[in-house]
């Protein structure tokens, strides 16, 4: 992130009280070395699915096909309007 050259600024929100911003912009080459985004952007990222157990896997993949169950139940469920 690179400081945008604003200076700070002071705001008073209603039930906040003063809040303090600081405008950065996001730097195109990326992080610079020996920054603090450098060191987060080198910590290696555990995916997902190895850090899940096997019951958040279970719920996980009906999350995924219930859309499909639910139109299946309802186009085998009759529909109650007929004659």
């Amino acid at each position: 992130m690179d400081d945008r050259g604003a200076p700070v600024k002071t705001y008073v929100r209603r039930n906040v009280g003063q809040l303090q911003w600081l405008l950065l912009a996001v730097n195109p080459k990326g992080a610079q070395p020996g920054s603090a985004e450098a060191a987060l952007v080198s910590i290696p990222t555990l995916s997902a699915k190895s850090t899940m157990r096997r019951s958040d896997r279970a719920v996980t993949s009906m999350t995924r096909h219930t859309p499909g169950l639910i139109w299946g139940i309802m186009r085998l469920a009759p529909s109650g309007g007929g004659s």
